[in-house]
């Protein structure tokens, strides 16, 4: 006999774009659109045990993966992404 494990989710969680002060973006003046992300680089935190696991809320084809938050976020603050 097999066991089936199934998973549901709990809640939704709202994605907000966000970018360094010095970033065009950040001189927008109003909420980035989806054309407004597209040709930047995103910083994308990645599940380092399955790094080929679905992806959700990406904007643009250029995308810097990282595996560990505090590096992303240094990134972040120096303005990359």
């Amino acid at each position: 006999m097999t066991a089936c494990i199934a998973a549901y989710p709990l809640l939704r969680v709202g994605m907000q774009a966000v970018v360094a002060s010095g970033h065009p973006l950040a001189s927008l003046g109003r909420p980035a659109t989806q054309t407004d992300l597209e040709p930047y680089v995103q910083l994308v935190l990645s599940d380092p045990v399955n790094p080929g696991s679905e992806h959700f809320g990406l904007a643009g084809v250029k995308h810097w993966r990282f595996v560990d938050l505090g590096r992303r976020l240094d990134f972040l603050l120096s303005g990359f992404g």
